[in-house]
């Protein structure tokens, strides 16, 4: 029977594997830190593990709860969070790497929006028509960015490209299956339904199989819709959770920065999710 971990554990484990990828990849600060650049992320992983990605919140919060003697204002975590947008993309990028151990994967895309569409004329942090995007799945229009992803079947991501909401699901379909396995068999919804692009991928050593469209002369057989179907959900859960939990579908940011270091803090904290909490 598995033992509910509880939130200090959650919290300890975070800083610890941050800690260790930190400590390989950053020099030491000429000076003293009141709060080290592993804390600073942590933080900033926490923020969307409890708070729906607010820092406000998490910084009082960790004060309080006295995991730090000593806090950063708002401003001040702001501007040390900022620098470090490139080891957050870092570090969630070799969590990735700890988890393609597996023969199938799932891939997926939904939106994350940037601000409401009424409000796109007005909004600063992105311009463009090309960021007018259309969720079928929901049957409604968002103006910002659009997260596709590949997990394990697990839930567990492993590949994410971030493209602007007017980009098809099979945009970035070489980057994010760039890191699979050889033999690797991706699973998909009937949007990844492309000859061309289907041979190009079994030449690479990727086998997809998306749901196919009722007019398509390709069908699959029966025992592989049931196997596309009995794993489609897990990337569905995963997405559940970064907007239920992690707040992506709402995230609050002034600058185009601090949303893709939402984002990013979003999806690491969806791994430890998973892991820790789910698993």
């Amino acid at each position: 029977m598995k033992t509910k971990i509880d939130r200090e554990s959650i919290i300890i484990t975070v800083y610890v594997i941050v800690t260790e990828i930190c400590e390989k990849l950053l020099e030491k600060p000429a000076q003293k830190q009141k709060i080290d650049d592993a804390e600073v992320i942590t933080i900033a992983v926490c923020s969307a593990l409890f708070f729906n990605s607010n820092h406000d919140k998490s910084l009082a919060w960790l004060f309080q709860a006295k995991y730090f003697s000593v806090m950063l204002s708002l401003s001040r975590y702001n501007r040390r969070v900022n620098r470090l947008k490139d080891v957050i993309e870092f570090c969630m990028e070799k969590m990735f790497d700890l988890f393609l151990n597996h023969e199938t994967y799932i891939t997926d895309s939904m939106p994350l929006p940037v601000c409401k569409r009424a409000r796109a004329l007005r909004n600063k942090k992105v311009r463009g028509r090309e960021y007018c995007g259309y969720c079928a799945a929901k049957k409604e229009k968002f103006f910002g960015f659009r997260l596709h992803m590949v997990t394990n079947t697990n839930g567990v991501p492993v590949s994410v490209q971030i493209l602007p909401g007017a980009f098809h699901d099979l945009a970035p379909i070489f980057e994010i299956t760039y890191s699979l396995p050889e033999k690797s068999i991706l699973i998909g919804d009937k949007a990844y339904n492309c000859e061309s692009i289907e041979k190009i991928l079994k030449d690479l050593g990727v086998t997809i199989m998306p749901f196919r469209k009722k007019n398509n002369k390709n069908q699959w057989f029966m025992c592989d819709e049931r196997f596309i179907k009995e794993n489609r959900h897990q990337i569905e859960t995963s997405f559940s959770i970064l907007s239920d939990v992690m707040g992506l579908n709402r995230l609050k940011a002034r600058t185009l920065n601090g949303f893709l270091i939402k984002t990013y803090a979003s999806i690491l904290a969806l791994i430890f999710h998973i892991v820790l909490v789910i698993n």
